[in-house]
Parts: C-alpha cells; sequence; structure tokens
C-alpha cells in the first residue's frame, strides 16, 4: 500500500516494527520508512493528518484499546 501511494506522489511513511521487513520494502524502492511499533513511535502532536492500518488490526491482541 505505501510503495502505492508513493508511487502516485503521495506522501507518507511506512511505520514497521520488524526489521527484516523494513528492509524488504528498501529493497522494492520505498524510501520513508520508520522502524518501530506504535507504542515507541515518537511523535510530535498534530505531526499527522492521516493514519492507515492495513493488515494490522487483526494482528493485536486488543483492538479495541489500541
Amino acid at each position: 500500500m505505501s510503495k502505492g501511494l508513493q508511487d502516485n506522489d503521495i506522501q507518507n511513511c511506512l511505520v514497521e516494527p520488524g526489521v527484516q521487513i523494513c528492509l524488504n520494502v528498501k529493497k522494492r524502492g520505498l524510501t520513508d520508512i520508520v522502524s518501530s511499533d506504535f507504542e515507541n513511535l515518537d511523535l510530535d502532536d498534530n505531526s499527522i493528518s492521516a493514519v492507515g492500518l492495513f493488515d494490522v488490526i487483526e494482528h493485536i491482541e486488543d483492538d479495541l484499546a489500541f
């Protein structure tokens, strides 16, 4: 999804806790990648306008709390 957005000139950043996945998507040409989980992601308040969660919710044990 992130690569498709990038290819269509839509600014985005992939956040992925797995280092190996980050390395793999970098090889595929994705440029804006952060290796982190959401709990440790250090974002300034109001620094992003939207969040997309693709293939994420089904892996979260307590999805309602998330």
